[in-house]
């Protein structure tokens, strides 16, 4: 079993402040379950050493691990769409996402033209959105990829 510690060890020439708040996040999740928590059992399973190459693998990406958006699970690393959203504009900075969602009356049409998505929304009442009337929602992200 690691020690909050050794993991701090384990990550020279990394940030202090985001070293120790990855052992944190680690040591909880170990110690969850003296604190009243279910615990994680599986993290007992991993050494200072290999959540320390956990942490250098999202380093890699350019990220930093928040223990928020980028978590641990059982079968690894794991990213929410913040994470991936930060990763596509470190990437490509010039990303722009736009989504929303399609009320019941709202007018909403896409296509695609010469490998280009088209797509127009048109808000019925927009200041009287009632989640019951929710029909759809849509994501659209460009970038020169």
């Amino acid at each position: 079993m690691f020690k909050k510690e050794e993991i701090i060890k384990e990550l020279p020439g990394v940030d202090p402040a985001h070293a120790e708040r990855y052992a944190i996040y680690c040591d909880t999740w170990k110690d969850k379950e003296s604190k009243g928590f279910r615990s994680n059992a599986w993290m007992d399973k991993f050494s200072a050493e290999q959540l320390a190459e956990k942490f250098r693998a999202v380093e890699l990406l350019g990220l930093v691990f928040d223990g928020i958006h980028i978590t641990l699970q059982s079968t690894g690393i794991s990213f929410d769409y913040v994470a991936y959203k930060t990763k596509m504009y470190t990437t490509y900075p010039e990303t722009i996402f736009d989504s929303g969602i399609v009320y019941k009356g709202d007018t909403f049409s896409f296509s695609k033209e010469n490998g280009k998505v088209i797509y127009s929304h048109g808000f019925a009442n927009p200041f009287e959105k009632k989640e019951s009337e929710i029909i759809g929602a849509y994501a659209v992200v460009r970038n020169r990829r």
